[in-house]
């Protein structure tokens, strides 16, 4: 199973954004929704984590299957 590396990226980011929220406000509630986030994630997978499903619906399909990149 090959693993669009753009969707790792998008993860990552989202989940700094809601860490960063959590920091700046001290909300309990943002901390654990990511934290059912990363348990979805590891319970059930890849395939259905929900920052990947949320790239693979929105951001996937406006920018298309990624290319091979040059320097791998």
């Amino acid at each position: 199973m090959k693993i669009d590396p753009r969707g790792q990226r998008f993860s990552a980011a989202l989940t700094a954004i809601v860490l960063v929220a959590v920091l700046a406000t001290g909300s309990w509630w943002l901390l654990a929704a990511q934290t059912v986030v990363f348990g979805i994630g590891a319970i059930a997978g890849l395939r259905y984590a929900p920052y990947g499903l949320i790239y693979r619906w929105l951001v996937r399909r406006r920018r298309g299957s990624p290319r091979a990149s040059a320097w791998w």
